[in-house]
């Protein structure tokens, strides 16, 4: 049920979030006339918006990942929210020890590190640490990347909701009205429409996902060798052009007012295509299950979680400059790694057989 290559991506997307926040690092605390070069600044402006794009990303994997679990016949929703809970607040709430305990050993009061590490609370309080550990009311930006998870627990929750209204729906037609609400929640600045819609891509996609493997197999049956490299090139090129549409229609000097909807509408379609390229494309599925891709994916969720406070400590105790860059780097695939075997890992064992254990309480 697993599609390898999407773990990959998946693992590929959590380096472009850390890639995108040690962007914000060297902007922040380095001046060069190469920096204002043309060239430059659009490297400078695709590598901001390479973070959000990968958490939109892990939004759309997640509505497709889970709704391909949950197609399974002998699928109990009782049983499974009890072992989604388990692995997403389990490791989050490790997550939450490790940053809280970074805070503690290693001041934040000082400032000029910067406005992104400067932006983080220096100080710890019991509400804080709460929000964090439930998501329920928020996050307290002690560790960022958690506002995703607050998303990422209501789909989990509201999963048959979604499969139950765009079962009845044409996939297509579901990714057009998701893309819709999208574009709505983006100009309207309403955090619900804007993201929770990104599931139902998902969604949409897993109930597509076995017709479009038939016609990819078919096509790919029927094509020289050379064809599907060509379109695994045309397609990134593509995916990627989608996902920079705001700028590639700077000059055409577009009402201000439609740019974020127009924005969202290309992201949502590159990513949905990346999505699609990454699964049936016989070289980029070779790429993204290749033995690296494979392991960032193992560790995916852990480079998420735990990169920040590591980036945010190395660069404090050893001051920004490109050595503490390349160790914060370093220490940040190190400290994944420990953590997802001693965490992570054993998380998803537990939620597991805690899966096992209340669907066979169920059944008996």
């Amino acid at each position: 049920m697993r599609i390898r290559s999407l773990d990959g991506l998946r693992g590929v997307a959590a380096v472009a979030v850390v890639i995108g926040h040690l962007r914000l690092i060297v902007v922040d605390n380095y001046e060069s006339p190469l920096f204002t070069a043309p060239v430059f600044s659009q490297v400078n402006r695709e590598l901001g918006m390479i973070g959000g794009h990968a958490v939109w990303l892990f939004f759309v994997l997640s509505g497709l990942v889970l709704t391909r679990f949950a197609s399974h016949p002998k699928f109990d929703y009782g049983s499974y929210v009890l072992s989604r809970l388990a692995r997403l607040y389990i490791p989050v709430w490790a997550a939450v020890a490790l940053s809280s305990v970074s805070i503690l050993l290693i001041p934040r009061a000082a400032n000029g590190f910067g406005n992104w590490i400067d932006g983080h609370p220096d100080t710890l309080s019991i509400n804080a640490v709460i929000e964090d550990l439930t998501l329920l009311t928020g996050v307290s930006g002690h560790l960022s990347p958690l506002w995703t998870l607050q998303w990422e627990v209501l789909f989990s929750l509201l999963l048959v909701f979604y499969i139950a209204v765009l079962r009845r729906l044409p996939p297509l037609v579901g990714i057009a009205a998701s893309i819709v609400l999208i574009a709505i929640g983006s100009t309207s600045e309403n955090a619900f429409l804007r993201y929770m819609p990104m599931f139902a891509i998902g969604v949409c996609l897993a109930f597509a996902w076995d017709r479009m493997r038939v016609i990819a197999e078919r096509w790919g049956l029927r094509r020289r060798v050379l064809v599907p490299h060509l379109v695994a090139v045309a397609g990134v090129v593509l995916a990627l052009a989608l996902n920079s549409l705001p700028w590639l229609l700077e000059d055409l000097h577009l009402p201000a007012a439609i740019m974020p909807s127009l924005g969202m509408t290309g992201s949502m379609l590159g990513i949905a295509l990346l999505i699609v390229l990454v699964g049936f494309n016989r070289p980029l599925i070779r790429v993204f299950e290749s033995r690296l891709a494979q392991w960032l994916g193992v560790i995916s969720f852990s480079i998420y979680l735990v990169h920040e406070p590591v980036l945010i400590a190395a660069m404090r105790v050893g001051g920004v400059s490109a050595v503490s860059i390349g160790i914060g780097l370093a220490l940040t695939f190190v400290v994944a790694a420990v953590f997802a075997r001693f965490v992570e890992g054993p998380a998803h064992r537990y939620s597991q057989n805690l899966r096992r254990k209340t669907a066979a309480q169920v059944s008996a």
